[in-house]
């Protein structure tokens, strides 16, 4: 699992590496990742590279899914969000409902990658997002589920376009 997870992150760190600072001195021109390593300060466009990249590549690190999971270990929905968000230094909220008051409201429509969209998988008729994952474009998500672990989801899948709930954009 190490060397599949180190080939998978290493577009992402590869990514990272290569953005410039604009200051190398000024503290207004980085920010401390999640690791305590300060990292540049990124426009939207290059933070959006970041999640995408990050994302994406953890779908190939064959990283399982675990309650309560905020790291490479194990992720639950909303903690491989927030973990990816905070590799662009993007803060988000821990849980899937808090997530849902946050940015600006998106429709279907007009999703972009990096676009976070909720779903109700906890049943019933309620509004209150109980997962969330990241718009990957072409009708498809960055999810962690239950049996797959990080993968890739279509939006048309019927499980997941009954229980589709909205987007937000937090960039």
């Amino acid at each position: 699992m190490k060397k599949n997870l180190f080939k998978g992150l290493a577009a992402a760190s590869v990514l990272m590496a290569g953005l410039s600072f604009h200051s190398a001195g000024a503290s207004a021109d980085v920010f401390t990742d999640t690791f305590g390593k300060l990292q540049p300060k990124l426009n939207v466009e290059q933070k959006l590279n970041v999640v995408f990249e990050y994302a994406d590549a953890l779908t190939h690190a064959k990283i399982k899914y675990k309650y309560g999971g905020t790291t490479e270990k194990g992720f639950d929905a909303s903690g491989f969000v927030q973990h990816v968000y905070s590799k662009a230094g993007v803060k988000l909220p821990r849980t899937s409902a808090a997530m849902q008051q946050t940015g600006k409201t998106i429709q279907k429509k007009d999703l972009k990658p990096g676009d976070l969209v909720f779903f109700n998988t906890a049943g019933g008729s309620s509004k209150k997002a109980s997962f969330v994952s990241i718009y990957a474009g072409h009708n498809q998500f960055f999810a962690v589920t239950v049996k797959k672990g990080v993968t890739v989801v279509k939006m048309t899948d019927s499980y997941w376009a009954k229980k589709y709930l909205g987007a937000k954009r937090v960039m």
